[in-house]
């Protein structure tokens, strides 16, 4: 059986089906018993490793706090969480790294630097990495690694509602794009879409996907019904997008290529992506 355990933590599973865990002592063979608790043998296991992590490493920077959260948090959090967790970490690290790591107590730049830094493709992970830095301090705080009266320097709230405001509307720009280039709805077809909107959903979030855009599509998936269909209901209240317009998502190619195969043969210096 797999447990998914972090480093220097073992279990023991008896003929008879009950679990053991321990932790082995990092400079000895020596095991110490943990109980047959697992959420509790993870909580000693993560206190021996912050013990350890800050005797070796105190949290003097920004970038060492970071390393303190990889170390001692991310190990014992849900095995599908731990890789965008990592790659999350990795970024805000290499940023502290790139602009000079700051003391915790000296406020870094704040997170329009942070955006601006990384500039617009990457505007909406950047807002998950501004999120998940506010998370790191907070739990930081819960764990004694940082002073708990002290603010964080950044404040991921105004972010996060302002990235969903950009979302909206880039989705409802991709959506006018796509009606556009392949067949614009009547108001039929979009009452139609409605009753469908859960395939309709779908479909648009397989197109996102086909175009590079994992983080729109994730975003679009996680919409309800009534949330998606208000969607709908913007697209169809606003002026349709033309075919010659410029496109913020790299929507084009697949049905480009799909009204080329329908059409017949053009001319070959025609471009289709």
């Amino acid at each position: 059986m797999k447990h998914n355990l972090p480093p220097g933590m073992r279990a023991r599973t008896t003929s008879s089906g009950n679990t053991s865990y321990y932790l082995k002592h990092p400079d000895t063979n020596r095991e110490m018993p943990l109980g047959d608790d697992k959420s509790k043998a993870l909580q000693t296991w993560q206190l021996s490793r912050l013990a350890r992590f800050l005797q070796q490493h105190p949290v003097t920077n920004l970038v060492t706090l970071i390393d303190c959260f990889v170390e001692c948090e991310i190990p014992v959090r849900k095995p599908g969480d731990r890789p965008a967790l990592l790659r999350q970490s990795n970024t805000l690290r290499q940023y502290f790294v790139a602009i000079g790591s700051t003391y915790p107590e000296n406020s870094p730049p704040d997170q329009d630097a942070y955006l601006e830094y990384h500039g617009p493709a990457r505007r909406l992970r950047a807002g998950a990495e501004i999120y998940l830095f506010c998370h790191i301090w907070r739990w930081a705080q819960r764990a004694d690694v940082l002073p708990a009266g002290r603010p964080c320097p950044w404040h991921s709230g105004d972010v996060i509602a302002a990235l969903k405001g950009d979302i909206q509307d880039e989705l409802i720009e991709a959506i006018r794009q796509l009606r556009a280039l392949d067949h614009p709805l009547s108001s039929s077809d979009a009452q139609h879409d409605r009753r469908q909107s859960v395939a309709y959903q779908h479909q648009l979030a397989s197109q996102l996907i086909a175009d590079g855009r994992r983080d729109m599509a994730r975003h679009l998936r996680s919409l309800t019904k009534i949330e998606f269909d208000a969607l709908l209901a913007r697209v169809t209240d606003s002026p349709p997008a033309g075919p010659e317009s410029g496109l913020i998502l790299g929507t084009c190619r697949a049905i480009r290529l799909k009204v080329f195969r329908q059409n017949g043969p053009r001319n070959r210096s025609t471009p289709y992506n």
